[in-house]
């Protein structure tokens, strides 16, 4: 294996892309983790037992699209599954904008962890085909410390935003990133090829 520096990886575009990428699946993933049962409590009318409820279902979604990836990937491939649970999150996300009962927002956010919850596994995945198995141990040690930047970042600057706008704009926050997410990862994907 090759041993890659931090300044040497920052200059590969597509590394670049791919970090994004990844502080954003993380960071979308643990905001949800941590304001969806406020949103749906103090935004929805959700009591506290269906707001938990619905959070143990979102983790439900998220392992269970974990599971149902890896059974799928060698008839889909890696890139199709990551793309296919990114229009699961936005049609939960869609679900989340409309006046539906908070039953079905609560699934929608079931929705959210089963769409996003892929992703993680098959763009470590990926990693070795886009970039190299010498330079792969590397490459995957920055993404998993830009999955942690996300983590730290992305829940922490949605609760501002919650505390001095309203946490009822959780879904447009997610929405922002999704975009975003897609964008880099299609970048990604041009990039290396």
């Amino acid at each position: 294996p090759v041993t890659l520096s931090y300044p040497a990886m920052f200059k590969i575009p597509a590394a670049r892309a791919g970090w994004l990428v990844f502080f954003l699946t993380c960071g979308l993933e643990f905001t949800c983790n941590t304001w969806a049962t406020t949103f749906l409590v103090k935004s929805e009318g959700a009591t506290a037992a269906a707001a938990a409820r619905a959070l143990t279902f979102y983790y439900l979604g998220i392992t269970t699209g974990r599971f149902v990836s890896g059974l799928i990937v060698k008839k889909l491939g890696n890139e199709r599954i990551v793309l296919i649970g990114y229009g699961l999150v936005l049609a939960a996300i869609i679900l989340l904008f409309l006046p539906v009962p908070v039953a079905v927002k609560g699934g929608a956010l079931a929705m959210i962890g089963f769409g996003n919850g892929p992703s993680f596994p098959n763009l470590i995945y990926m990693t070795p085909r886009h970039f190299g198995k010498e330079a792969s141990q590397s490459l995957i040690g920055s993404q998993m410390a830009m999955c942690n930047l996300g983590i730290l970042a992305v829940p922490p600057l949605f609760g501002l935003i919650a505390n001095h706008i309203s946490v009822g704009l959780l879904p447009v926050y997610v929405l922002f990133f999704l975009i975003l997410m897609f964008f880099m990862l299609e970048k990604t994907f041009k990039l290396v090829k």
